[in-house]
């Protein structure tokens, strides 16, 4: 009898921490195979110079479209879990024309990238979605 009065007694559950889930320096950043290395910074670091010049290499030609001058595209971008990159949306930032001339292009370039290996968040250790704004220059 004594037994299951203890038992049935209302104990207080342990309270659990919710996890970290803001961006450490341990944690690995998305990448593209011929990127990998020890060190998570040269990573991504990698990782935006392939994607920053897959870019260039569509939208430079189009620079001539546009008046003489500087202007200044933002292009908010995803990797999921799986690693395939998307397009979120062109930010504020550069011309209507620029904007409705590159986000089809910038979209088409972002789909026949070859699928990268996510981020990965280390202290839970699962892969996680990203999500960043990249700028893009454009001068004539």
């Amino acid at each position: 009898m004594l037994i299951m009065l203890l038992l049935g007694c209302n104990q207080p559950k342990p309270q659990h921490q919710l996890p970290n889930i803001n961006w450490t320096p341990l944690d690995e950043p998305p990448l593209f195979l011929d990127c990998p290395t020890e060190d998570a910074n040269e990573n991504w670091q990698c990782f935006s110079h392939n994607l920053q010049q897959q870019l260039a290499d569509k939208l430079i030609p189009l620079s001539d479209s546009f008046a003489s001058g500087r202007d200044t595209l933002f292009i908010s971008l995803k990797v999921d879990t799986i690693g395939q990159i998307s397009v979120l949306g062109l930010s504020r930032g550069g011309s209507n024309k620029m904007r409705e001339l590159f986000l089809p292009i910038v979209t088409q370039t972002v789909k026949q990238l070859p699928r990268a290996q996510p981020a990965f968040k280390t202290n839970l250790e699962i892969p996680v979605e990203v999500s960043w704004t990249l700028p893009v220059c454009v001068s004539k």
